[in-house]
């Protein structure tokens, strides 16, 4: 039983280091993907969509898995679109206090989303997680995603309030605040603030070396250029003389459209439609689009008929190039998909086959512990039966004793007299005397048919007539072991003890009687502990001398 339990503990042992085998493999192609989700995007990204099948993930990996595979596709500017699971990762970093990359997780979760109320949600989670770490980072970053989605959303006060917000906790982010504040002023028509936030935004970045300070000056000198032309002319020149290597074609195209510089507009036209400003990657369709507007609004001015076919032409061009690469990504994606689900087919078939093998070697391992456990019992049995018969002949040999020139009928000691007629009793003697050139095989197969319970010892031995003989022989014991032992041993035990008196020994009972060894040593403890017998007595002594001192009480009674 033992072995066998060796075998079941060492196939389950297998089992869990195939398991840990392959979590461990997955835990470190996650791990080696963080190193390198920011230093190379495309390798992590390889890495997580190539080397993990994700339902084979824990549920800790499974949502690191997530958020670096939508933190690798942000870093490559990659579609999103499949990276909703991010929002696993979200909720799996909240329920366990996972606060080192909850807030990232939220961030990235909220660049994810396309619906405006998951969005919003995710933002919410952002900026909570935020406040509660303190850290002034994470809350520059959560209160510019709030101004940056109120502002499109056309939540002006709300986009006012995260702008405050903002500047309060990181002063050096006020550049970038005060040019979300004019955007947003300019939006609600109040143009005065609208005009003073971005002057004062451009001007600042300027001082901090801000590479955006182009961008900020650029839009004021476009956006006063419209209601007051001279003043963005100033500015205009202050944006050509502090980045002399910019084109600023279209920047300028508005400004002397706002001043009626006919000659300056066609030859910024020209300049923009001649590809300085025009980009040939279709997706650049707004720039593009707006020089050809702007084309046909200047011949309006000029009293041309408004003509639009220049203009619908390029956008032709430019929306069947746009559906083409739209087209080809799909196709793309298509094959990638394939790709994958092949992929994990091949992994699936290769868990079922090492499935399979698992289950062939637990089953050989099995049927190898049953036959090795089959062969040993039976072997076992075998010695078992060969010591019985062994001590079978013993018995035999002391009640048939070899008497060279005399006669066999002549008698025996009393000491195997008792022994002799049990024997007779069993039919084993019989059985030599019939088959003496099959002794061993017939003895063997008669012992078998006993211990099989084919043929019941109780059945076999005559105990009314062997009382008797043990009184003749052993002085009355039985009697006197009744009249001593009476009510205290069961029917067994005086049995046992008759056996014991007639000098058979623990080995020998357990033969003729069909019962263990151990079970002839339990009746062997019942019977000292009934008759108050010490553990180191012999229990055929007390008897008889306690037999001997009840029958002289006896005497002693009737004589007085």
């Amino acid at each position: 039983m033992k072995t066998t339990q060796l075998f079941i503990y060492i196939f389950l042992a297998a089992n869990l280091l195939l398991v840990a085998c392959n979590k461990s493999s997955n835990r470190q192609v996650i791990d080696e993907a963080f190193e390198l989700v920011y230093v190379q995007p495309d390798s992590a990204a390889w890495l997580l969509e190539n080397k993990i099948i994700p339902a084979s993930l824990t549920d800790s990996d499974k949502a690191d898995y997530w958020y670096l595979l939508t933190l690798s596709h942000l870093q490559e500017r990659r579609s999103t679109v499949n990276d909703s699971l991010i929002a696993y990762s979200v909720q799996y970093y909240k329920d366990h206090n996972r606060f080192d990359l909850l807030f990232y997780a939220c961030r990235f979760a909220y660049w994810q989303a396309n619906d405006k109320q998951l969005k919003e949600s995710f933002l919410q989670d952002a900026v909570a997680e935020a406040e509660r770490s303190g850290d002034t980072i994470h809350l520059a970053r959560a209160y510019g995603m709030q101004a940056d989605f109120f502002y499109k959303e056309r939540r002006y006060e709300e986009v006012i309030d995260a702008c405050r917000r903002l500047i309060a906790i990181a002063p050096d982010e006020r550049a970038d605040a005060w040019y979300v504040l004019g955007l947003n002023y300019g939006r609600m028509g109040c143009e005065d603030s609208s005009l003073y936030y971005m002057s004062e935004a451009a001007d600042l970045a300027w001082q901090m070396k801000d590479p955006l300070a182009e961008h900020y000056l650029r839009n004021y000198v476009d956006a006063l250029s419209h209601t007051h032309p001279q003043k963005a002319l100033e500015k205009y020149h202050l944006l050509v003389e502090r980045y002399p290597d910019k084109p600023f074609a279209a920047t300028a195209l508005g400004l002397w459209q706002s001043l009626g510089q006919k000659d300056s507009v066609e030859y910024y036209l020209s300049l923009m439609e001649n590809g300085l400003m025009i980009d040939p990657n279709p997706w650049y369709i707004t720039r593009n689009v707006l020089t050809k507007a702007q084309r046909a609004y200047w011949r309006t001015q000029n009293g041309a008929p408004f003509d639009v076919s220049e203009l619908a032409q390029f956008v032709d061009s430019t929306s069947v190039a746009a559906m083409s690469l739209v087209k080809d990504e799909k196709e793309r994606v298509r094959m990638q998909n394939k790709l994958l689900i092949d992929n994990q087919r091949l992994e699936v078939k290769r868990q079922q086959t090492l499935t399979v093998l698992f289950a062939l070697l637990f089953i050989f391992t099995v049927l190898g512990s049953v036959t090795f456990f089959y062969i040993r019992n039976k072997r076992e049995k075998l010695l078992a039966t060969e010591e019985k018969l062994d001590t079978l002949q013993q018995l035999l040999r002391e009640v048939t004793p070899v008497r060279i020139g005399t006669d066999d009928s002549s008698p025996l000691p009393d000491s195997h007299f008792f022994r002799k007629v049990l024997l007779q009793q069993l039919g084993i003697i019989r059985l030599v005397a019939t088959t003496p050139t099959e002794q061993n095989k017939e003895l063997l197969q008669q012992m078998a048919n006993i211990a099989n319970n084919e043929t019941q010892t109780d059945a076999l031995l005559i105990w009314e007539d062997l009382y008797p003989i043990i009184d003749a022989v052993y002085d009355n014991f039985h009697t006197r072991l009744l009249g001593f032992a009476s009510g205290r041993l069961s029917e067994k035990e005086l049995q046992l003890c008759c056996l014991l008196r007639a000098g058979f020994s623990t080995k020998e009972i357990s033969v003729v009687t069909q019962q263990s060894v151990r079970t002839i040593y339990q009746r062997k403890t019942n019977i000292r502990h009934a008759l108050g017998i010490n553990e180191k007595d012999d229990i055929v002594s007390f008897i008889e001398y306690s037999g001997e001192v009840s029958s002289s009480s006896g005497l002693l009674s009737e004589a007085i």
